[in-house]
């Protein structure tokens, strides 16, 4: 430094608002050149849980070159790592189903809306996009369309929607709703057991109106469960030949069941 007479300035600079340094400029002259200078770094206290970086970049405003004239350099920079000191925020949650669908009866090419407001929420207060799939899109359809929920009949029979509802973290929910088309006869219940020599009841709803009496058979059909037999006919004493009144309400029906044993039942 004996040459450049000026001395030598290094300035600082934060590349992150939140951290400051002070003081931001030191000066080494040709008194104290070999004498080392504190900066002192400092982090702003912030609203958010997260860690924070900031890039310290050193300048030399002020040094001579061989010849004696003044020059501007870089020097390497240096990363500042800031360890938060608030609390994490907590995991999104999904969000959450409220209340159920009512089922929707309709007629081959009806389309109707279903609310959706108040169906889900989302734990964070956050906004929720939704999307429909049919399970039966040969029986019915559904699209979701700026918010709102259409689905249309397409042919007769009973079909499942799922109405999914999803936030902006990804993390989604989902509902179903039972569509009818035109006179579809259902349970209204999803399933029932008895114990041995016991009575198992399943309610049968009708959608619409008939004119006439409806009759109704049913399938004993295996449960699927190797620890059970399934089923004959033998074991199992049905009482289901049933008048559905013409009116779309509930009516109930069983039948008895005693030791599974063996093959499928058929019963008219």
């Amino acid at each position: 430094m004996a040459g450049c007479a000026g001395g030598v300035g290094v300035s600082v600079a934060s590349g992150n608002p939140d951290v400051t340094v002070n003081p931001d400029a030191l000066a080494f002259t040709t008194t104290n050149w070999n004498m080392a200078q504190t900066m002192t770094v400092t982090a702003q206290q912030d609203d958010d849980g997260a860690d924070d970086r900031a890039t310290l970049r050193h300048t030399i405003t002020t040094a001579c070159d061989a010849a004696g004239y003044p020059t501007t350099l870089a020097i390497p920079s240096v990363q500042v790592t800031v360890a938060d000191d608030d609390a994490p925020p907590p995991p999104n949650q999904p969000p959450a189903a409220v209340g159920a669908f009512a089922d929707v009866d309709l007629d081959t090419g009806e389309r109707v809306e279903v609310g959706l407001l108040g169906r889900f929420r989302d734990p964070e207060g956050g906004p929720l996009t939704y999307t429909a799939e049919s399970l039966s899109p040969e029986v019915a359809s559904a699209v979701v369309s700026n918010g709102r929920l259409w689905v249309e009949g397409r042919s007769a029979g009973l079909a499942t929607v799922l109405v999914r509802a999803r936030d902006v973290g990804g993390l989604a929910t989902h509902l179903p709703l039972r569509v009818r088309v035109g006179r579809v006869l259902s349970f209204a219940d999803a399933s029932a057991s008895a114990p041995e020599g016991g009575t198992a009841r399943l309610g049968l709803e009708l959608s619409r109106p008939s004119e006439r009496a409806v009759v109704v058979g049913y399938v004993l059909e295996a449960n699927g469960d190797p620890g059970t037999a399934d089923a004959d006919g033998l074991s199992v004493q049905a009482s289901f030949a049933v008048e559905v009144l013409p009116a779309p309400r509930p009516f109930a029906s069983g039948w008895r069941l005693g030791w599974l044993k063996s093959a499928d039942a058929s019963v008219p």
